[in-house]
């Protein structure tokens, strides 16, 4: 009976140690995957405008796509930037994704703000007019072709951008969305029941990101444990990687929240700007998109 015993333990721990065996491996080769796409040239990413609808609708999004001609898709991606961010600031981070397989949109919100309401659910409209197989306006036909084949869509919501997306997660018509994917955020609008969250949610937040980690006269913030906790998520640690460092120019933003990040002393990231990305889009692909 012992022996018995052993044999089925033995057995499964076997099992265990080839299936983190198989993880491991299936993360080295995707670690791999982005350190040759680091070493390829930039230009093999394209960038195009696309828009819904016309001029002169009220609901048109109008949104910035990387993608890479002939690159096999393995799902798309749609940024929402932060307060204050242009959409074309974030287009390296946006072709970084494109260059790995995930054509990626950035969307361009009014004013450069997506808190305004009616900005506030483009994004998901977005999302949901690709899933249904709308026609977009400037798509390429290669683009266009992988829209139709029913690829996978998640979305990134930085800093602002991010907390309304957050405020989407319990909406019923989320629930097709691979990811949602929260960086830098340290609020949610209409904040979501999470027990009845439509998606799984991802909270990412960078080691030196004072806005965050940091409160009121230079004492640790409650804020990341506040999300935390609404969200039910342990926060995915960013080294090196401070608020703004993931845009095409630091200097981009919120003048006052550029401000307020140096005076917790997180001035500068201690890494590149195209560092930061990389990281971001290392951890976004650790969790799955």
């Amino acid at each position: 009976k012992n022996f018995r015993l052993a044999q089925l333990l033995f057995g499964c721990m076997a099992l265990a140690s080839t299936a983190c065996l198989r993880k491991n491996q299936s993360q080295v080769e995707q670690s791999r995957a982005i350190q040759n796409e680091r070493d390829k040239p930039v230009d093999q990413v394209q960038t195009t405008r696309v828009s819904t609808g016309g001029i002169i609708d009220l609901g048109r999004i109008n949104a910035i796509l990387a993608h890479r001609p002939g690159n096999p898709v393995k799902g798309l991606l749609i940024i929402s930037p932060g307060a204050k961010i242009p959409a074309d600031k974030m287009v390296n981070l946006a072709s970084k994704f494109a260059r790995v397989g995930y054509p990626t949109f950035v969307i361009e919100y009014l004013a450069n703000l997506a808190i305004i309401p009616t900005e506030q659910k483009k994004a998901l409209e977005l999302a949901g007019k690709i899933r249904r197989g709308e026609k977009l306006k400037g798509i390429p036909e290669q683009i266009e072709r992988s829209l139709d084949s029913g690829a996978s869509i998640s979305l990134l919501g930085h800093s602002m951008g991010g907390a309304v997306l957050a405020g989407l997660a319990d909406d019923e018509q989320a629930s097709f969305l691979k990811r949602i994917l929260l960086v830098g955020v340290s609020s949610v609008v209409s904040a979501p029941v999470i027990a009845k969250a439509k998606v799984p949610i991802s909270l990412l937040v960078g080691s030196e990101d004072g806005l965050v980690t940091q409160g009121r006269a230079n004492e640790p913030s409650n804020e990341k444990k506040e999300m935390e906790d609404l969200l039910q998520r342990r926060s995915v640690m960013l080294q090196g990687v401070n608020h703004f460092c993931i845009l095409d120019d630091e200097n981009t933003g919120d003048a006052k929240k550029r401000a307020e990040e140096k005076k917790y002393g997180y001035g500068r990231a201690s890494i590149s700007q195209d560092e930061c990305q990389y990281r971001l889009v290392d951890s976004v692909l650790s969790e799955g998109i």
